[in-house]
């Protein structure tokens, strides 16, 4: 069982700080909390640039999913190991 945070649209640092916020919350129902972001079209620089230090570091009990049309529009070091 998870909890569940899911984004599903065009992204803005505003809603990069509401699932920051989401996200270091324990789960309520499960062990985990999974917060899945399918970017259709956009995610603004200032946004990736702030998801960046929670991809590198997410809480212990979250897992994090990221999928888009296109990696074309993310910055590299969203893209690097």
């Amino acid at each position: 069982h998870f909890d569940i945070v899911a984004i599903d649209s065009s992204i803005g640092i505003k809603d990069v700080r509401t699932l920051q916020q989401g996200i270091v919350l324990r789960p309520s129902m499960g062990k985990f909390r999974l917060a899945i972001l399918h970017i259709k079209d956009k995610i603004t620089v200032d946004a990736q640039n702030a998801l960046l230090k929670t991809l590198e570091e997410p809480p212990e009990h979250t897992i994090i999913i990221l999928t888009v049309k296109s990696t074309e529009i993310l910055l590299p070091t969203i893209l690097s190991p």
